[in-house]
């Protein structure tokens, strides 16, 4: 087995080892970290490097319909300096419509945006950031925020535009604002050198958490949701985590996990997630374990299963960590067993289920394992993992029993494969 799949094997089975190298490019200065915070670190690096695969890091906007707005101009001319030339206009209504059309075309990939950028259109949407038509603004920044959907090129020359979105952050206009996060937050899902140019900015930061805790009717608004999406990707990689916890504490995110919207949990869940994998985060075991009774209790309400769960589960696991022995409601664990390692849910909800499961087991002594063999449908729940077909499953699976379910397999449906492999 080589380096990589070892430790995948070890983690993912909840072996907690105490001298380990870890397989990174990063260098962990602190060679006496304990094994627990060791599993913290190694966590941060694996979620980094999963989440850098997700289609959301990145997001396109589109623009209302212009099918009622007609430009013969515009058909007329076909390269792309003319279409950025026309874009100038004293007209204002006719600049409204060739911006309109222009993030349009950016959103559907008929203009790629490494060619406008040949033709200055930075500069030239940033002039109609302060434009005194409202509708100018907003599709100014729609365009820059498709544009920054595009390579590293594209997302550096927007961080010069860091001092005119901190006074948009700042004016009244609600929509203006969340146009800004979503352009903050293409440009922090970048990589690291753009997400440190936005918050050593002073006033990126704040803004965004202002957004966050405005208004949170969220049946009725989606800037908190856009707000928290853009804070998860400014908070990712080497960000420390007192960039975000300066100005908002722990505990005010913590509340947010009362909100009754998914897409906001989900949110909420990312940003917490990679803070608790953090260097600089520190809170107590008991906070810790205060936390992870609170997403205990949320996994328990929720019942739609779907993708959006995972980044709550890889906040649950970070928590974990932390806590150290566990005192939870054995309830609780039961039903949290039941529900989310069940094979009939998406294999990657399993998988992060699994290792959850194998690090609330480890903590538990051996009548309370007993106990949660005989009360639950875990250990059936893990079987149809292992018949799923899954490597990753299949190997999670037979550690776990193997580490933890040692002894009489209650029932007698098992395989003798599955017993030859236990």
């Amino acid at each position: 087995m080589d380096d990589s799949k070892q430790y995948d094997y070890m983690f993912s089975s909840g072996i907690v080892p105490t001298d380990i190298s870890i397989p990174t490019n990063k260098k962990i200065k602190d060679k006496n970290i304990d094994g627990k915070s060791k599993v913290r670190l190694f966590n941060e690096i694996k979620q980094i490097r999963k989440d850098k695969k997700d289609d959301n890091l990145k997001r396109l906007r589109s623009s209302n319909t212009i099918s009622d707005l007609h430009d013969n101009e515009y058909n007329k001319n076909h390269t792309i300096q003319d279409l950025v030339n026309n874009i100038q206009d004293s007209n204002m209504h006719t600049v409204l419509i060739r911006l309109t059309r222009l993030n349009n075309l950016l959103y559907t990939g008929e203009v790629n945006a490494n060619q406008l950028l040949n033709y200055n259109i930075i500069s030239i949407l940033s002039h109609y950031l302060h434009s005194n038509e409202l509708s100018i603004t907003i599709e100014s920044l729609r365009c820059l925020s498709n544009i920054a959907t595009g390579d590293h090129s594209q997302s550096y020359q927007l961080l010069s535009l860091s001092t005119i979105l901190i006074q948009l952050l700042n004016t009244s206009n609600v929509q203006v604002k969340e146009e800004c996060c979503w352009l903050i937050g293409n440009i922090a899902g970048d990589c690291d050198i753009c997400r440190e140019g936005l918050y050593i900015t002073e006033g990126i930061v704040k803004g965004l958490i202002e957004m966050l805790f405005l208004s949170m009717d969220v049946s009725i608004n989606s800037h908190n949701k856009i707000a928290a999406w853009a804070l998860s990707n400014l908070i990712r990689g080497r960000t420390p985590a007192r960039i975000i916890l300066d100005y908002a504490p722990l505990d005010s995110f913590i509340t947010l996990l009362g909100i009754n919207d998914l897409q906001l949990l989900s949110e909420i869940s990312w940003v917490l997630a990679f803070l608790s994998a953090k260097s600089d985060f520190v809170i107590s075991s008991n906070k810790a374990l205060h936390i992870v009774n609170i997403i205990f209790q949320l996994l328990d309400r929720i019942d739609i299963i779907s993708d959006q769960l995972i980044p709550i589960l890889r906040m649950l696991s970070n928590f974990l960590c932390i806590c150290g022995n566990l005192n939870l409601d054995v309830d609780l664990l039961i039903k949290f067993f039941d529900k989310y390692t069940n094979a009939s849910n998406d294999s990657a909800l399993i998988k992060e289920s699994l290792r959850i499961t194998s690090q609330i087991l480890e903590s538990q002594d051996n009548n309370m394992k007993e106990y949660i063999k005989l009360n639950s449908h875990l250990c059936v729940n893990l079987y149809s993992s292992f018949l799923s077909g899954y490597y990753d499953l299949r190997r999670d699976t037979i550690a776990i029993f193997r580490l933890f379910f040692s002894g009489k397999l209650p029932g007698n449906y098992y395989s003798e494969e599955f017993i030859d492999e236990v």
